[in-house]
């Protein structure tokens, strides 16, 4: 077995289509110490094919086939079979500039990081660009970099996908695979608590596709209510309990969280009725004064409305959001 700096994880279930394109770009990287794992998480299509043509192409790529148990499940094969100094993740769908691993792997060794992350490009399914999401050049500490991601800051966020991670501070953290939505935050709240360091790059380096069929996206489907139980665990993990800024920054995320929710519902306009039921409920559990204090007018404006004027809000959100 070769000696790698960067370990690559491709979890992979039926993504024909792409697959070619997001494994070629991993290969393709200037960065050339990668071992890329592929983990077919019992694919139906020819998922598995495309694989172990590709471990018979490059030396470096091995190829791991299990039964079907979701993302965090193939993440963490992955996980237990890497060797690299260092951790990577890539979502099949997506890819890589040439350079991403390069200018990570630079910035980690150079700055001694535990965590490097970089920009992105968003683009359609067509393979039109929608948004390029540059991050500002930030040193930052683990108290520091988790407060920005809870609070969605565009220089660190929630993704496990756009940054590079020291293998040692990993450690045994693995993805909860009961979270079939929301599992990236929790693993990266709990790699995050134990770094010294945080680097955040001003450089784009991965290209997320957004589809229709995709995990993240404006639609709602049932298992999107994880992202309370996501939210939860996070509250649960030590550097909560320990630190009150982290605290407080994981409780406004897990409002948002609700808040973003129940207008995910309203948009797909297909009834979910117990689910927003549970939704209005959480978001009872919150006080106008918390948001008030924590959030701003407008939020709690939102909130008063959800509270006591349901049908009155949905007809505006829906109104505005047609008009944008």
């Amino acid at each position: 077995m070769k000696n790698y700096e960067i370990s690559v994880i491709i979890p992979i279930y039926n993504v024909e289509k792409y697959l070619d394109r997001c494994i070629e770009s991993v290969v393709k990287q200037a960065f050339r110490s990668i071992e890329i794992i592929l983990v077919n998480d019992g694919s139906t299509d020819s998922s598995g094919e495309i694989c172990e043509q590709w471990m018979k192409k490059d030396e470096r790529v091995i190829y791991i086939y299990k039964k079907n148990g979701g993302l965090a499940s193939a993440r963490n094969a992955g996980l237990k079979a890497a060797h690299g100094n260092y951790i990577a993740f890539v979502d099949s769908d997506d890819y890589l500039d040439a350079n991403m691993y390069k200018v990570l792997y630079e910035n980690a060794v150079n700055y001694d990081a535990d965590v490097v992350s970089c920009g992105i490009y968003e683009f359609w399914e067509d393979g039109t660009l929608r948004n390029e999401l540059k991050k500002r050049f930030h040193i930052l500490n683990n108290e520091d970099a988790i407060i920005r991601m809870l609070k969605f800051d565009s220089d660190v966020r929630t993704f496990a996908w756009d940054k590079l991670y020291r293998k040692k501070i990993i450690g045994d953290t693995l993805f909860i695979e009961e979270l079939r939505f929301a599992e990236d935050t929790p693993f990266v709240v709990e790699v995050m608590s134990k770094a010294n360091k945080y680097v955040a790059v001003n450089y784009c380096g991965y290209y997320y596709m957004r589809r229709s069929d995709s995990l993240i996206g404006d639609s709602f489907k049932p298992n999107h209510i994880m992202a309370c139980d996501s939210a939860d665990i996070i509250l649960s993990n030590d550097i909560c309990l320990k630190n009150r800024k982290i605290l407080l920054a994981a409780q406004v995320f897990r409002f948002q969280q609700i808040y973003m929710l129940i207008n995910r519902i309203i948009l797909c306009n297909q009834g979910y009725t117990q689910e927003m039921n549970l939704l209005r409920k959480e978001m009872d559990k919150y006080s106008v004064f918390f948001v008030l204090k924590n959030l701003n007018a407008v939020y709690a404006a939102k909130m008063l409305f959800i509270k006591y004027a349901f049908n009155a809000y949905k007809l505006i959100y829906m109104k505005n959001k047609c008009v944008a």
